[in-house]
């Protein structure tokens, strides 16, 4: 199922948002975000998507472009949209707007508890490519995964 074919929308982050999704985070993350970093994505350079349906929050992103590499800082689906195969389809939206973007890695950072993350992202062809010790705030490690992008993302 397509995102945009299912009455999927993705959307920039607005203000009105972020209380819902603080609240999402803080209920669904170990390391919840804030509202003053979410606020402050909306004045930067990056990518502050939400993804929507009907008006309701599905999932959200913020991402960054540095010259020819793309970062996805953070990626969540609302548990009340889970099981449908979302995580995956956002990822693959954000794969290609890396690929629209003339990027050439799509890089980020998972904990190294969060298998379901990490199964997703290897399935979607990233590769671990360092470890950060006691990264996070409460001392997990965190995984670095890259996805180098080449014509075979284009083409499929």
């Amino acid at each position: 199922m397509d995102l945009f074919e299912s009455g999927y929308v993705v959307r920039d982050l607005e203000t009105e948002d972020i209380e819902e999704i603080v609240e999402f985070e803080e209920e669904n993350s170990p390391l919840p975000w804030t509202y003053n970093s979410f606020l402050g994505e909306l004045y930067k350079d990056s990518y502050a998507l939400v993804l929507e349906k009907e008006g309701e929050i599905a999932g959200y992103a913020v991402c960054w472009q540095v010259l020819d590499e793309f970062e996805v800082g953070l990626i969540a689906i609302n548990k009340n949209f889970r099981g449908e195969g979302l995580g995956q389809k956002f990822m693959v939206f954000l794969i290609e707007l890396a690929l629209e973007n003339n990027c050439e890695l799509v890089n980020l950072e998972v904990r190294e508890s969060n298998i379901p993350a990490i199964k997703l992202y290897k399935k979607l062809g990233f590769e671990v490519v360092g470890l950060r010790k006691n990264y996070y705030a409460n001392n997990e490690n965190a995984l670095l995964m890259t996805l180098e992008l080449t014509d075979e993302e284009e083409e499929s």
